[in-house]
């Protein structure tokens, strides 16, 4: 299953509540990229600064990138809200998969014509 157009949602939990791996995880089972999980897949987490300058202090808000071979394919946006609620804004990127999903095939493609021309040459 491929998404056709990115989909976004958006929830507001407690504080506590808030975990953002489980949609990295559902998001790499439900569009096949489990078996590449473990070495192809990238998650990169960080805090988000307002202001203009250096001096500014960051927030508690942060931006959580799911990547696999260098495409975004799954991102969440926290955002900490007055009482400490989180709003989280969940996103696929259907642009990011598919080019995933073609990345890993010329990956492929590449180990299985590297493996042929060692085994012609050994």
């Amino acid at each position: 299953m491929i998404a056709e157009q990115d989909i976004i949602t958006q929830k507001r939990m407690q504080l506590e509540d808030f975990d953002f791996m489980p949609f990295f995880v559902q998001v790499v089972e439900d569009y096949g990229f489990k078996p590449f999980a473990p070495v192809l897949t990238e998650v990169r987490s960080r805090t988000v600064c307002y202001g203009r300058g250096c001096d500014e202090h960051s927030t508690n808000d942060a931006i959580h990138q799911l990547l696999v071979r260098d495409c975004l394919i799954a991102l969440v946006y926290e955002r900490r809200t007055e009482f400490n609620f989180i709003e989280a804004t969940y996103i696929i990127c259907a642009q990011g998969i598919r080019r995933a999903r073609k990345r890993l095939g010329l990956y492929y493609k590449t180990l299985k014509h590297n493996k042929r021309i060692n085994n012609i040459n050994n």
